[in-house]
């Protein structure tokens, strides 16, 4: 049996972090088999993973801004 992927949490739909900060950024999904949570910034690849779905960067600049 296949259930389809839902987003149960997601980080706010705009978030600021001070430069230099950590950027804190989470998705979870439920659904079976288990899904597959891909990262993407401004549509390219970052990382994706089915047990590790947060995205963390420890010192956000500028050139971390952009579409999660």
């Amino acid at each position: 049996m296949h259930v389809l992927p839902t987003i149960t949490k997601r980080s706010r739909d705009k978030v600021t972090v001070v430069e230099g900060n950590v950027l804190y950024l989470f998705c979870e999904a439920e659904g079976y088999p288990k899904p597959l949570v891909t990262w993407r910034k401004n549509g390219k690849f970052l990382q994706s993973s089915i047990n590790e779905t947060d995205f963390i960067i420890h010192h956000a600049s500028k050139r971390d801004a952009g579409n999660y």
